[in-house]
């Protein structure tokens, strides 16, 4: 599969590519569901961001980390700069704020819309009928002695770590209906990893 510039013009074609290739992997089973995984370790972010949203609609769990992974890299810095506050997404016009100030596009941003986008479409669902698709994301940050959770090896372990306490609320209205999910989690990080 070829890769396009994140945010190119190439994304729709690319995304509907990659749709049909899990398609045809689907439709053979265990085996290619396994081989259709091994794009979670795909150099290109797009193309992990793109293979973990379509896993996670498949109810598959090792979409989860590769998500999460994918906002720590491209945003354990930026989130350590912006500090405690709100975070929201707009995936309509791909617009960020955090505290209500417009931020740049986060990259995940990038990496999910087209996903979100072509999955409307394999769903007859006309992005015009969208009124509202929106990611509002509280982070309270804070620095902490240590490492509590020792899930994750550090390869520079550090005396001192980021912690940041997420509280993620989704909803995507149509002139229909209003679906919404809320989501909480816990994550640290050595401070010198976000430098």
């Amino acid at each position: 599969m070829e890769k396009g510039e994140e945010g190119g013009v190439l994304d729709r074609a690319l995304h509907d590519r990659l749709r049909s290739s899990f398609q045809q992997l689907a439709a053979l089973g265990d085996p290619g569901r396994k081989a259709f995984a091994t794009l979670l370790s795909d150099p290109a972010p797009t193309v992990r961001g793109w293979v973990a949203a379509q896993l996670l609609v498949e109810g598959d769990a090792r979409a989860l980390p590769v998500l999460q992974e994918l906002a720590r890299q491209e945003g354990i810095g930026g989130l350590t700069e912006l500090g405690s506050g709100t975070l929201e997404i707009n995936f309509l016009n791909e617009a960020c704020r955090h505290n209500a100030k417009p931020i740049p596009t986060l990259s995940i941003v990038q990496a999910v819309s087209p996903w979100w986008r072509n999955d409307l479409a394999a769903n007859n669902i006309p992005l015009d009928d969208i009124q509202e698709a929106r990611l509002d994301v509280g982070l309270d940050l804070s620095e902490q002695e240590g490492q509590r959770d020792h899930s994750i090896t550090w390869a520079k372990p550090a005396r001192i770590f980021i912690s940041c306490s997420i509280r993620a609320r989704s909803i995507i209205r149509t002139n229909e209906a209003t679906y919404a999910s809320e989501y909480a989690d816990h994550l640290e990080w050595p401070r010198n990893w976000a430098a």
